[in-house]
């Protein structure tokens, strides 16, 4: 069991059943004689509203002291949808089951968050905001798809290349146009730019909800079936929290950096002795290399000879 110390009358001892449990509870705080309870014993199932405003079903334990336990469940149902929209009910479920816990904290990323949990907004009803004023995102599927992003990076030459042709095109002929020859540029554009440009219906990929002056936010989302949200250590009136392994939490800050470039070249070379995924296709008679990368654009400009194909 965990005990949560909640003032000087007053402690929350959280075990996975309290409606089983609440006589162990009471065995380990010496309130039993013989197989049962002490005569001045007196257990109670209840529902109160915690000081977070979400309602907890708890077994209250008195015996002669001014000392009350509330034995409650150390885990509650938390359904985080994985697409969709969520509806007025649904939503609040998902707050109180974050504001089950009274004082809570949990690790999301590298924030802690604290309760109690709030809406932001009821009208859009998909981003709630903890004590502090930091914002957690629930079920959205506007974030980049990152697994879909790297299966398209890995098929640069799907049909030999040809959703690149203008690009290839345009390197051949920079290419074609050197009276010196002896150095060779190689050619790179943001893929992310590149979809926009030509309409490609790939670019939902990169959809973002986080804009770049945003606050930090947080995406929770699920595989799709129930989860919950468990305590798993109190520190006097504190307790620290955990999501179920379903519900995945996203750093939007770092899924929406993630921002591949192509490189485009005659030939296939190392870049700060790392080896590459190089795709080759051909333009006419000539073989054309590309490779993805993912890097700021600053080190890109630093190679040389380098040419953004898109400018």
């Amino acid at each position: 069991m965990i005990v949560q110390i909640k003032n000087d009358n007053t402690q929350y001892i959280y075990t996975p059943d309290a409606s089983r449990d609440y006589l162990d509870v009471a065995k380990a705080l010496g309130l039993v004689s013989g197989a049962g309870l002490a005569s001045y014993v007196t257990t109670s199932p209840m529902e109160f509203t915690n000081a977070n405003g979400a309602k907890v079903k708890a077994v209250r334990i008195n015996g002669y002291s001014n000392l009350s336990y509330y034995v409650m469940n150390d885990s509650v149902k938390l359904d985080i949808k994985h697409r969709g929209n969520l509806t007025k009910d649904m939503f609040k479920t998902i707050l109180d089951g974050l504001n089950f816990f009274e004082n809570a904290r949990i690790k999301l990323g590298e924030k802690v968050y604290l309760a109690p949990f709030r809406a932001l907004n009821y009208a859009t009803m998909n981003t709630i905001t903890d004590a502090a004023g930091n914002h957690i995102m629930l079920s959205s599927s506007q974030v980049r798809d990152v697994e879909a992003i790297n299966v398209l990076l890995s098929r640069l030459d799907y049909d030999n290349g040809k959703m690149y042709e203008p690009l290839i095109r345009r390197y051949v002929n920079i290419l074609a146009g050197l009276i010196d020859k002896s150095v060779l540029p190689i050619g790179y554009f943001n893929m992310e730019n590149y979809l926009r440009i030509i309409q490609s219906q790939a670019t939902t990929l990169f959809a973002s909800f986080a804009k770049p002056k945003s606050k930090p936010t947080i995406l929770l989302r699920s595989d799709g079936t129930p989860g919950y949200a468990k305590v798993v250590s109190a520190q006097g009136p504190y307790v620290n929290i955990q999501l179920s392994p379903n519900i995945q939490v996203l750093d939007l800050a770092k899924e929406n950096a993630y921002n591949p470039y192509v490189i485009v070249s005659l030939r296939p070379f190392p870049i700060a002795q790392s080896s590459f995924p190089w795709k080759k296709v051909k333009y006419g008679n000539t073989a054309i290399f590309m490779s993805p990368i993912i890097c700021n654009e600053n080190k890109l400009k630093t190679l040389s000879k380098s040419i953004n194909l898109l400018e």
